[in-house]
This record gives C-alpha cells, sequence and structure tokens, in this order.
C-alpha cells in the first residue's frame, strides 16, 4: 500500500501558500542507524547475528526558484557485525528536490538525483566496500518541518536503483530523519516559478473537512490492475551455475464502465485480460485468459444525501478528494489465479469479492482508487480469485453534468 500513501502525500496543497525560507540556500545533516537480521541476507551464518549499518549524510541545496532546488550529498556508510572489522563505504551525489508544499510551518518535497560511490548492496552477504565506482538513480519523498526561523527537522525515505545489474547488485532505502539550516536571508532565486499562483482570499468554506459539490455524476471509464512478478538473478544455494532462472509473470487487466445510479450508489461491467508465464513450468510455460464481472460500490459519506456527492477535502481549495468506499464484484473467468496452467481451458471459474478501500480525486473528473477484499468461490467450482486478485488499483474518469 506504499504507492497510495504517496499519492495522498504528493497532492497535498499542490499550490499552497509559498513561504520565504523555499528560497534560501541551506544545508542539512542526518544519521541513520538500521540494525538488521544477518540471516536476511542468506550468508550461512548464525542467524542470531546482526548487522549494525549507519549512514551520515551531508548536504547543500541552493533555490532556483520559490519550487525547484539543485543539491550535492555526501554519504558515509559504515557497516559493522560482531567480532569482525568494521566497513567504510563512501557515496557523493547530486540531486533535485521539488516543493509540493511549502508553507510557514510544513514543506513536502519529492527528490530524485544521481549517485556513485564504492558501497555495493551485492550478493547474498550484508553490503560491503567494493573495488569499483557502482552507480545508482534516487527517487524518494520528505517533509520539512519548522522549528525556528532556521532550523528546520526533515525526515522522509530515498531508494536508490542500481544503473548496471551487476556482482549481483539490489537496490536499496535509506529512511532519515535529520536537520536543515536555511541561511542567506538576502539571497534572490534566478528564476520565478511559473507554477506559482498567487492566492485569493479563503471562505469560511474552505475551512470545512467535508467538501460538496454540485455536479450530478453520470458514466464512469476506466481499467483496474493486478498481478505479481518474480523473477530470479542468481541460482539459489546448491543449484549449479548454468541453472535456468526462474521467470515468472501473473497479471491482469480489466477495463471497466460504470454509471452512477446517484451520488451513492455506482454499478458498472468489466471485462478482463490475463497473462500467466512461469519458465519452470513444462507441461504449459504461458497461457492467456479471459474474464467478465458485474460490480457495485458504494460511498458511505453520501448515504445521507445520495443526490449530493460528498468527500475528504485535501488542502484548503480541495482540488484534490479523497472518499472510503466499500463494494462487491461478481466475476467469471476462463482462468484462476490458483490454477493459473489452465488459463483459457474453459468458462468454469466464477466467485465474488466484498472489498473496502478509497477514491483520490482530482477536481471530481479523475480518479485514483484502491480496494482490498477476499474472494469467495460459489459452491462447486474449483477456485477463487479467478479475476482481479485480492488488491486491486485502478485509473478512472467520470462524466457529469
Amino acid at each position: 500500500m506504499l504507492l497510495p500513501i504517496i499519492c495522498i502525500m504528493s497532492t497535498i496543497s499542490l499550490f499552497g501558500q509559498i513561504s520565504e525560507w523555499s528560497q534560501k540556500p541551506s544545508v542539512g545533516f542526518y544519521y541513520t542507524p538500521l540494525k538488521m537480521e544477518r540471516y536476511f541476507f542468506s550468508s550461512g551464518l548464525s542467524p542470531d547475528e546482526k548487522v549494525y549499518e549507519s549512514t551520515a549524510n551531508f548536504m547543500a541545496t541552493l533555490p532556483i526558484n520559490a519550487k525547484l532546488r539543485l543539491g550535492i550529498q555526501y554519504m558515509l556508510v559504515t557497516t559493522a557485525v560482531i567480532r569482525e572489522p568494521k566497513d567504510r563505504s563512501q557515496v557523493i551525489g547530486l540531486t533535485a528536490q521539488y516543493n509540493l508544499r511549502a508553507q510557514k510551518r510544513l514543506g513536502i518535497y519529492i527528490e530524485a538525483g544521481y549517485s556513485m560511490g564504492n558501497f555495493c548492496p551485492c550478493g547474498k552477504a550484508e553490503p560491503y566496500t567494493s573495488d569499483t565506482l557502482n552507480h545508482f538513480r534516487s527517487i524518494g519523498i520528505g517533509i520539512d518541518y519548522r522549528m525556528t526561523s532556521k532550523l528546520h527537522l526533515k525526515a522522509g525515505f530515498i531508494n536508490y536503483e542500481p544503473l548496471k545489474k551487476q556482482n549481483d547488485i539490489y537496490n536499496w532505502t535509506q529512511p532519515f530523519i535529520g536537520i536543515n539550516f536555511y541561511f542567506a536571508n538576502k539571497y534572490k532565486t534566478p528564476f520565478k516559478s511559473k507554477f506559482i499562483k498567487k492566492s485569493e482570499p479563503l471562505s469560511k468554506e474552505s475551512r470545512n473537512f467535508f467538501w460538496k459539490d454540485g455536479r450530478k455524476r453520470t458514466w464512469n471509464v476506466g481499467f483496474t490492475t493486478s498481478g505479481v512478478v518474480a523473477t530470479q538473478h542468481e541460482p539459489f544455494a546448491g543449484q549449479p551455475g548454468n541453472v535456468t532462472l526462474l521467470r515468472y509473470r501473473e497479471f491482469s487487466i480489466s477495463p471497466r464502465v460504470n454509471y452512477w445510479l446517484n451520488q451513492a450508489i455506482l454499478v458498472g461491467v468489466q471485462g478482463s485480460f490475463y497473462h500467466y508465464e512461469n519458465n519452470y513450468n513444462n507441461t504449459r510455460p504461458q497461457a492467456n485468459g479471459l474474464g467478465m464481472g458485474v460490480q457495485a460500490r458504494f460511498y458511505p459519506l453520501n448515504f445521507r444525501k445520495p443526490k449530493e456527492f460528498k468527500s475528504i477535502r485535501i488542502g484548503k481549495r480541495a482540488n484534490w478528494q479523497i472518499s472510503p468506499i466499500l463494494g462487491v464484484e461478481i466475476h467469471a473467468a476462463n482462468y484462476s489465479w490458483i490454477e493459473p496452467e489452465m488459463a483459457g481451458n474453459s468458462w468454469q471459474y466464477f466467485d465474488w469479492q466484498p472489498f473496502v478501500g478509497y477514491a483520490l480525486s482530482y477536481k471530481g473528473w479523475f480518479n485514483l482508487f484502491a480496494t482490498v477484499g477476499p474472494t469467495v468461490g460459489f459452491p462447486k467450482t474449483q477456485a477463487t480469485s479467478p479475476t482481479n486478485g485480492i488488491r486491486i488499483v485502478g485509473l478512472e474518469y467520470n462524466f457529469s453534468k
């Protein structure tokens, strides 16, 4: 559920008030200690041993405008195991931060960058210092909280993805909590942001927790997807070096057409395309299937007044809203997630799925929604979950009057 959480955070007040601290240069520091089970790395040593990893990060950034800032960073990563020498690696990089929100107290930003160093999260052992440089691209999200006019608290996480898959290298995620120091009050950014809008006076209604609009939603179209992907990058313990590496793909894509009976109840139909691939299955390494279904979705906030759409506002101007949802779907298909190798043989799989979730809407037009719920097979059928899987994510567009 990480993706929905990031989407919610990154859409809070996109065009909020810009505070003066977002237009000042800054220097920052964080120190992150981590304690991990050594057997997580399949080292073959005692499972009771721990790996201690600490990261010291120094960063300096310069604002280009009120929204965008560029910077450089240096990281010292120390890895230690009891009774073994400490291993120290160094990483340097360039970074760009974009402010999604930069108000007086709270800032929210996304970050992307490029780094290189001799830090190597490689193979089955704990990370170590390599003899060659490794290159990473990074993406992350963070918050910046003002404690004084110059000193801010920052927190978030960054994921580093290797640019080349050499030495069995894998990606790593760095959570952090640290400080930022803003200085140079007279500094002027070289460019003005084209995305900043002048704030208009806010009405009393904008302070309400809920958002209401007068639109009458009629039709809704979109698609959902769910799936599992697994790839083996190296032989397992005991396997010969020339063994075929596992490649597993299983996913479904379901276009949908829905109709709003009122602003509290949505009903619709869907079709599904299913793909299965498993190079370890000699009988049937690949198969495709089709499915269909019907659904009813309910918006609990609108039960009391079903002719009026009501949701939870995000931001003062409520360009984004979020609504809790619940409902049920009924599926029929010629494939099953339980028996994927039988996909396409016959239409023998039926089930129904109650679900709960949320819909994140932009100006009432576009929806990003996510649901979760168990699947229950009808009596005398062979499987459950033929169509969508347990977790579902989708995009939709609302037509309204």
